[in-house]
């Protein structure tokens, strides 16, 4: 995948750019949003880094965080799927094609989640089960100052068991659904 291929599925344009010597390098920098007026201790940003030399990427970074949204392993299936991808630019879509490493996705805990993003921007409980939600916008440039950027996420957990069961993230527009009680029910 080219780097313009990447900056056209994404439509972001990066927080900061740099010239490198045969390229250049991109940062997106996601700033979480609290409700009203919540401080936390910790900085909670969302930051990814990507380095282009002679228009194809070579490095891709993704801070840490990002894997309490989207589970590690699939992240790695796509990356690793990247040169392979088959573009839909008429659908605006990506395909990718693999089985997770190693199996089994590795679901965090509530409590991991927490310590990785803190204190969500909102809670919902129902009957049988609680969902947090949390925001993050684009840090501020000049060219995206009047439409920032979002990103979301929603997780939602059983009351009683105290599981994940659902995923749901939007990354600008891109979005991405993890129902993990799917399987749960087919054993």
């Amino acid at each position: 995948m080219l780097a313009k291929d990447i900056k056209y599925f994404i439509a972001i344009n990066p927080t900061k750019e740099s010239a490198l010597e045969k390229g250049f390098k991109w940062v997106w920098i996601f700033e979480k949003e609290n409700k009203g007026g919540v401080i936390e201790e910790n900085d909670y940003e969302l930051e990814f880094e990507s380095k282009v030399i002679d228009n194809r990427i070579k490095t891709f970074k993704i801070s840490e965080r990002f894997c309490a949204i989207i589970p590690k392993e699939f992240i790695i299936l796509t990356i690793e799927s990247m040169g392979k991808a088959e573009i839909n630019r008429k659908e605006k879509s990506v395909g990718i094609k693999g089985n997770v490493s190693g199996g089994e996705i590795k679901l965090l805990t509530r409590e991991q989640v927490f310590k990785l993003l803190g204190k969500p921007y909102s809670q919902k409980i129902e009957n049988e089960f609680i969902e947090y939600t949390y925001r993050f916008s684009l840090k501020d440039n000049e060219r995206e100052s009047k439409h920032r950027k979002k990103v979301g996420a929603l997780f939602r957990y059983n009351k009683k068991s105290q599981e994940i069961e659902y995923i749901e993230c939007d990354i600008s527009g891109f979005k991405l659904k993890f129902d993990f009680t799917k399987n749960k029910r087919e054993e």
